[in-house]
């Protein structure tokens, strides 16, 4: 298992919501070491074998010294299970590439980028144009109290609803902000 800041029950959460899609493609936003992106893939691998897609969105700026530079782990990692061809990984912050996300629609979106309260918010905004379910990591964590003003904020303006909790990830459901015309080929501006 990659280094990572998520338990088990974290893992095994996102790991249901993997199994259990439709579309077979997912949105991760905050990878660093792969840690989260392993209980995604595997959920999917389940599902669909080796049949989706795994967009994922990093800057890849944090290294601990204990494991070296994030990108050269993650990508090692995902090479070796064979899945590396279904991953599309963007070194950049969300906002960077917020138009390209915008085309496609995703099973769920997983959320665990910078944990400031405007980033965290501007993240969940965009994902509640392309999917109707989004995790989000590190709610309710002592130490990430912006995550929970930020996930708050949201659900006080769309409502949308906290459905399942495990650990510190929130899942909210709701109703997508945008209409579907919007997807396809066309760009949206951000």
């Amino acid at each position: 298992m990659n280094p990572g800041w998520l338990t088990k029950t974290e893992g095994d959460l996102l790991r249901k919501y993997s199994c259990d899609v439709d579309i077979n493609r997912v949105l991760e936003i905050g990878n660093l070491y792969g840690k989260s992106t392993e209980y995604i893939i595997d959920g999917l691998m389940d599902a669909f074998d080796k049949d989706f897609s795994l967009y994922c969105i990093d800057p890849w700026i944090y290294k601990d010294d204990r494991y070296g530079h994030p990108g050269e782990l993650f990508w090692k990692r995902f090479y070796k299970l064979g899945v590396d061809e279904n991953i599309t990984h963007f070194k950049a912050m969300t906002r960077e590439v917020a138009s390209f996300i915008m085309e496609r629609q995703y099973d769920f979106c997983f959320v665990d980028g910078d944990h400031e309260s405007l980033p965290t918010l501007f993240d969940v905004l965009l994902c509640s144009t392309v999917t109707d379910t989004i995790l989000v990591h590190d709610y309710e964590s002592k130490t990430h109290l912006e995550v929970n003003k930020a996930v708050d904020a949201f659900l006080s303006l769309s409502g949308w609803k906290k459905i399942e909790t495990g650990g510190t990830i929130v899942v909210l459901h709701g109703e997508l902000t945008l209409p579907k015309a919007v997807y396809g080929n066309k760009k949206v501006p951000v």
